[in-house]
């Protein structure tokens, strides 16, 4: 089974390359996108998901609010930042407010991809060990 992915970030070019290089990983499938923090709101609402990408800053206003929201919630995704604002005070605050994981886009993108990986490898894992369903 898949590991599902929306994604959060006010660029589209962005999420167009996202969409495409997180496409080329095994057990990972984009459920939806958004391009504001509202859009992000009636994602999770509507969807599912096991991760969310994250951009930390949006037009409107930044995603700390989105994540301090979040961590009140009984079933919340695994909530990846991935900026440019990478600056070690940003990494503070996000992570302060809920965030599980925060990369830098332009520096640590492969990175970002290789834990997604490593999330969907892990998930199949457990199906694996946990056996058919009965």
């Amino acid at each position: 089974m898949a590991i599902t992915v929306g994604i959060a970030d006010d660029s589209k070019a962005f999420r167009s390359h996202l969409k495409r290089r997180i496409k080329s990983l095994k057990a990972v499938e984009i459920l939806g996108e958004a391009a504001s923090i509202e859009e992000t709101r009636q994602l999770l609402q509507a969807t599912p998901l096991d991760v969310l990408i994250l951009d930390y800053r949006f037009p409107e206003r930044n995603g700390t609010e989105l994540l301090a929201e979040l961590t009140k919630w009984r079933e919340k995704p695994l909530v990846i930042v991935c900026t440019n604002f990478a600056q070690p005070e940003y990494r503070k605050i996000c992570l302060a407010a809920g965030a599980d994981y925060f990369f830098d886009k332009t520096f640590q993108f492969q990175e970002m991809l290789d834990l997604l990986s490593c999330l969907s490898s892990k998930r199949a894992d457990r199906e694996l060990r946990a056996g058919p369903n009965t």
